[in-house]
């Protein structure tokens, strides 16, 4: 729990949220992804309040803005993601480059779930080169994950691949909704590029920028990550996707 809501708990006064996001989506005020029920995680790279780093800017934690505290954490120095500042839309990011990775796990969410979030995809020469997975300790699962390879496929994989190749996202920054499950739509910039079943596997957590073998990196620059425990579908998905746009400057 971050130590503002703590605060806000112990007074008694109200839970402050995130108001980032596009004016007039939602009535009262701008639109935030926790305006969304059904929120898992929410990690944003560009608020520095949530990021803990040492002297060399390397992170080891980016607080859960959910309120769930499924913090992304890295303990070991050499593979903690560098905070850079103003990077992204004069935004603040993590720079996964390297053999760099964070960590969040739950117990594990039942299909349909959705990932969302911003991103500077991977350049797309190396197999497998993965944007998240299923959390690392899940040596036998075999899902969960969104991968960018060697012949520009993008796949989300929760199980079985939903994939499309498309040489238009690699190597750039982009936003993306992926949805798990029977019906699931891998949407990038707001569009559906496939769809079809990702499998059955339960989601139990994440792992940024890395297979969950940690086998390849994905070399991304990451500015935001958002999970939901639903199908984000109607108004709630395209007030996500105009937040995503709109913040991120895609």
């Amino acid at each position: 729990m971050t130590n503002n809501l703590l605060a806000s708990l112990v007074s008694g006064s109200a839970i402050p949220v995130k108001r980032h996001g596009v004016s007039g989506v939602v009535s009262g005020g701008a639109f935030s992804p926790s305006d969304i029920s059904d929120m898992v995680a929410w990690w944003d790279f560009s608020e520095l309040s949530s990021i803990t780093k040492n002297g060399s800017d390397r992170i080891s934690q980016v607080d859960d803005l959910s309120g769930n505290d499924y913090h992304l954490t890295e303990g070991t120095a050499s593979l903690q993601p560098l905070w850079e500042e103003g990077i992204q839309n004069s935004l603040d990011i993590g720079n996964f480059t390297d053999s760099r990775l964070m960590r969040a796990s739950w117990t594990a969410l039942s299909q349909p779930h959705t990932v969302a979030g911003a991103v500077k995809m991977p350049v797309g020469n190396t197999s497998g080169l993965n944007i998240y997975d299923v959390f690392n300790n899940d040596e036998g699962g075999s899902g969960g994950g969104f991968a960018n390879d060697d012949t520009q496929k993008l796949a989300i994989f929760s199980a079985s691949d939903v994939k499309i190749s498309d040489s238009g996202y690699t190597d750039a920054w982009s936003y993306f909704v992926n949805i798990y499950g029977s019906s699931a739509d891998l949407r990038m910039d707001g569009s559906s590029l496939v769809t079809g079943d990702s499998g059955t596997v339960d989601y139990n957590g994440m792992t940024v920028n890395t297979h969950r073998s940690v086998s390849t990196y994905g070399q991304i620059l990451c500015g935001e990550l958002i999970v939901y425990d639903k199908l984000v579908s109607g108004n709630d998905l395209s007030n996500l996707e105009t937040y995503l746009a709109d913040k991120w400057g895609l």
